[in-house]
């Protein structure tokens, strides 16, 4: 069914106070041009039909349904093939967030993780890496849009060739049910870590607060994106309401608040592991592994539907000799991403929590 939608732009999610640290390439794209980042979003919506009516001239005190287009996640990991050539991979999520304009209450969120990969002759600078994402976001080259890896899925446009992020972000409205109340609304409500853990955060140089961001993203993202599922953010506070200062790309500024979710899960990151299981003369095979606690339950009810300690891992290849001088942590941060991918597709566990065991690796 049609909506009047207000649109309210494009926003780096959580605190802007975090966005440097979170946020680092689009961050720079933004104090360059914080005007053109709307501005496309203006131009496509207006130039297709995406379902809906749109409006883009409002009053702030206006009482109706408004969206939001949002970057959760921006990571970037450059590694040496074989080949003796750098491949540089853009790992991201996009949002989109649906709310209440005059009380700016979030009413639900969708998730959808996009990756961007190039592959350079040398290492490539921060001058390139800084086009590589203005490339992203605004480029008119074709690529196509694959959510995780061919494994995944894309219960939408999944045949559709985009030329950029806003392009596919747009794309994805006809595929999100907008209605005028959410139920079955999750939220990672509680991550623990692990003193060994926060030794190698602290090694790599990664705050404790952007870690514990990337887990909540990453798990409920993954439930957003393969099951369509409402989501609301993490925040690491020990309460049940919220409220969370977000700065759009035009310098305005929302105070959202967090309603109340129907699930919870809460998380526990133990430990992470790699361990070499093959090699020649040319390339060698890691294993990575990460172990962690998961429970998903009904707060209301206080019903536990999944509890267990599951270990997620994966295989990679690199260039001899490769691992020895590679920052391990944005691998362990993918393995993270393909563990819980797995678990949100069989994750029907309100109704059968069998399928969900049967699923852990």
């Amino acid at each position: 069914m049609a909506t009047e939608l207000l649109v309210a732009g494009f926003a780096l999610s959580g605190e802007f106070s975090t966005n440097n640290e979170n946020y680092k390439y689009t961050s720079k794209l933004i104090n360059k041009n914080s005007l053109k980042f709307n501005k496309v979003i203006r131009e496509k919506i207006k130039s297709n039909d995406y379902g809906h009516t749109f409006i883009f001239d409002y009053e702030d005190d206006v009482e109706k349904t408004a969206i939001a287009f949002t970057l959760a996640r921006e990571n970037l990991n450059i590694s040496k093939t074989k080949e003796g050539l750098y491949r540089a991979k853009i790992r991201s999520l996009g949002q989109i967030m649906i709310f209440n304009n005059r009380d700016q209450i979030i009413d639900a969120i969708y998730s959808f993780p996009i990756t961007f990969t190039k592959i350079f002759q040398k290492e490539p600078s921060e001058s390139e890496i800084e086009n590589l994402f203005n490339e992203f976001y605004f480029g008119e080259d074709n690529f196509q849009i694959k959510e995780v890896d061919d494994s995944g899925s894309t219960k939408c446009n999944e045949q559709i060739t985009f030329v950029n992020y806003f392009d596919y972000m747009l794309m994805q409205i006809p595929c999100i049910d907008i209605k005028d109340t959410y139920s079955q609304r999750i939220k990672v409500k509680k991550i623990d870590i692990s003193k060994k853990v926060k030794d190698l955060l602290d090694e790599k140089r990664m705050s404790y607060k952007s870690f514990k961001q990337e887990v909540g993203l990453t798990v409920t993202s993954m439930l957003s994106t393969e099951l369509k599922m409402p989501i609301l953010p993490y925040i690491d506070e020990g309460q049940d309401i919220y409220q969370i200062k977000t700065r759009f790309s035009d310098s305005s500024e929302k105070n959202f608040k967090i309603p109340d979710s129907d699930f919870d899960i809460n998380i526990e990151i133990k430990g992470f592991n790699k361990k070499m299981t093959d090699s020649d003369d040319i390339e060698e095979q890691w294993i990575y592994a990460f172990q962690n606690s998961f429970k998903f339950f009904e707060p209301l009810s206080d019903t536990v539907y999944f509890e267990d300690v599951l270990i997620g891992y994966k295989y990679k290849k690199f260039p001899k000799s490769y691992v020895d001088s590679k920052n391990d942590l944005p691998i362990y941060l993918e393995v993270m991403n393909y563990f819980y991918r797995d678990l949100a597709l069989s994750f029907d566990a309100i109704n059968n929590t069998e399928k969900v065991k049967n699923k852990i690796f």
